[in-house]
């Protein structure tokens, strides 16, 4: 898929992507920072529309912060074997 495509966008749209990724897990004194509240009230003023996606982009996150570097990689590995054997 080539970027800056309707096609691209329409992707990415709802999705904690990796360069807004700092933003939506940035923390203040008091919890977590604007970006991550955007988010949440995007879902709350068009409830349903993003839901699923907004929610699958945090638990992916959450996710990810909670990985061993070593646990990492091995996702990653077992990602690209998967994506590998697809293309076979």
């Amino acid at each position: 898929m080539d970027q800056r495509t309707d096609e691209w966008f329409a992707a990415r749209l709802g999705k904690a992507t990796a360069s807004r990724i700092a933003d939506v897990m940035a923390k203040t004194k008091t919890g977590y920072g604007a970006s991550r509240e955007n988010y949440l009230s995007i879902k709350e003023a068009d409830p349903g529309t993003y839901d699923e996606i907004i929610d699958q982009s945090l638990s992916l996150i959450m996710k990810a912060l909670s990985m061993t570097p070593g646990g990492a990689i091995e996702r990653i590995v077992e990602k690209l074997n998967a994506t590998e054997e697809t293309l076979k």
